[in-house]
């Protein structure tokens, strides 16, 4: 929470609540990352980066005091944080001298210690983007930089060197620069703010492809314009929030997230319907619906910061899942609808009818055969 220095945690039946006794303007709980059962916070600063470990035992969360050795640091350094296989990665950008710092985690002995990290090119401009967004999977890390136009993907070869690949994403200085990126696996999600074009392209990059420079993949192609402002990437499926004016001209920051599924043929299509405002929900997921997005397995989590409903500081978290229970105050996911039959009222796959797959004794005809031919059963 930006406006007070404190960080919620959300669990099945419980929750946690951190506060620190520290300024509002603190940036506490500006970058937060899991590891296992670590919960990191970080406390970016000019004059005194910090950042705060919490560790869970299966009943509650308790601080780790010192378990990063990184205090003091009059560098701001925190700003972005993300964890990978066995590791924590640190950036800052937007500054002259932008850094990424890496730790280690030895689970024999329990502890975090510092470990050789990415070097940072030595053609990065000043106030360049990079290190100020970081995504990791694995032992792939990596950022971007608006003013090269590049992305750098950082892979971890053994526990003192890293490997790097650089994607140009303008290559012919047309000003096209990446401006997110998600990566899971060997696949790169990257959005591209064309300067051609209001709307952003969204392309992926898969690993054999991009280290021999093989074209890319247009995800977005013909769809509707999207604006990128999150992106999340899992095996299967691409989130985009876009928090862009829901009306040209207006100031009405609803937000959207569209989703997409790969395909059995290889190939990314969209998902008809977009992630719904559903007027049933008690709250009003209006303002910057979609800012952040996280995912996991057939579960994504949706930040709307400035949610009205309680005012332009109070914010919202937005859980949809597949596969799961669900009413009126639990949502599915775009590729899922709930069937609120009893005793159901489960996330079920949508199919040629748009609301749920057929069961004995359910009659449905939605006319869309158009539609069910060319992108078939969801």
């Amino acid at each position: 929470d930006e406006n007070n220095p404190r960080v919620w945690i959300a669990q099945t039946n419980n929750a946690s609540l951190f506060e620190k006794p520290l300024l509002p303007d603190s940036r506490y709980g500006e970058a937060l990352a899991f590891h296992d059962n670590y919960l990191f916070v970080s406390k970016p600063d000019e004059f005194n980066s910090e950042v705060f470990a919490y560790k869970y035992d299966g009943v509650e969360w308790s601080e780790v005091p010192d378990a990063l050795s990184i205090s003091n640091r009059a560098d701001a350094l925190g700003s972005a944080m993300v964890a990978g296989d066995g590791w924590l990665a640190l950036g800052r950008g937007d500054s002259d001298d932008p850094i990424i710092e890496v730790h280690d985690y030895d689970a024999t002995r329990g502890v975090w210690s510092p470990a050789p990290s990415p070097a940072i090119p030595n053609d990065i401009d000043s106030a360049s983007s990079f290190g100020r967004e970081l995504v990791a999977h694995g032992q792939h890390l990596a950022t971007f930089d608006e003013i090269k136009g590049r992305v750098y993907i950082f892979t971890r070869q053994s526990a003192a060197q890293w490997g790097v690949t650089t994607i140009d994403i303008d290559p012919m200085g047309e000003g096209d620069a990446p401006n997110a990126i998600a990566i899971h696996g060997d696949m790169l999600a990257v959005s591209v703010d064309l300067a051609t074009s209001a709307a952003n392209a969204l392309r992926i990059y898969k690993h054999e492809n991009y280290v021999d420079g093989d074209p890319y993949e247009e995800v977005n192609a013909g769809g509707s314009p999207i604006t990128t402002a999150s992106m999340a990437l899992t095996a299967r499926t691409l989130a985009v929030g876009d928090i862009t004016p829901k009306s040209p001209g207006t100031t009405d920051l609803g937000g959207r997230v569209t989703l997409f599924h790969l395909r059995p043929d290889g190939l990314w299509r969209q998902v008809p319907n977009l992630l719904p405002f559903q007027p049933a929900f008690a709250r009003e997921r209006g303002y910057d619906f979609g800012q952040n997005i996280a995912m996991q397995d057939m579960e994504i989590i949706i930040g709307s910061p400035n949610d009205s409903s309680e005012g332009l500081a109070a914010g919202s978290v937005v859980l949809y899942s597949a596969g799961i229970g669900c009413d009126a105050q639990r949502s599915c996911s775009s590729v899922h609808i709930c069937d609120m039959t009893e005793p159901t009222h489960r996330c079920e796959e949508v199919n040629t009818c748009g609301n749920s797959r057929v069961e004995e004794g359910e009659d449905c005809d939605d006319g869309n055969l158009e539609m069910v031919t060319v992108l078939g059963d969801l």
